[in-house]
């Protein structure tokens, strides 16, 4: 007796093949470039970074870095720059997160290793009655507005 059919094997490989096709076809008419947002995403994460462990350090420390001014200014280890890194590294966090393109740091390691030298990509400034502290990242791609969470500490 002689019975046709596909066996289960043959099966999942026609499927298979057929399924990468469909996607493959599909990534060449859908190439929509997902980079930016994604860099977008990494700024939101590193200033989230930023406000916990500011976060933390003024639940430590009851009050907020002395460096923080009401000058929005870099985060960095440059002339003008507020120095974040020798407030928060290691204590509070283990490393100053870096903007995906507009950072830039002199030797491979963290904020803190010695002869580093480096610019965040990120800016910080604290309200005129210093309750409120703002950290933004100085460059978004994809959002229509500025990349920034603001957090009121002592209400």
């Amino acid at each position: 007796m002689n019975q046709r059919g596909f066996t289960l094997p043959e099966l999942l490989v026609v499927i298979a093949i057929t399924t990468a096709v469909a996607l493959g076809t599909f990534l060449l008419i859908h190439p929509k470039n997902f980079d930016e947002q994604s860099r977008d995403a990494e700024r939101r994460t590193g200033i989230a970074i930023i406000v916990q462990a500011l976060n933390r350090y003024y639940a430590n420390e009851g009050r907020l870095p002395a460096s923080i001014t009401t000058k929005q200014s870099f985060i960095g280890s440059g002339s003008g720059n507020i120095d974040l890194c020798k407030d928060l590294v290691p204590g509070y966090i283990s490393d100053l997160p870096l903007d995906p393109i507009a950072s830039a740091q002199t030797t491979d390691g963290k904020c803190n290793a010695d002869g580093q030298k480096y610019l965040t990509g990120y800016t910080v400034w604290r309200s005129q009655d210093g309750k409120t502290v703002n950290v933004a990242a100085t460059k978004g791609e994809s959002a229509a507005k500025a990349i920034s969470i603001s957090h009121t500490y002592g209400k």
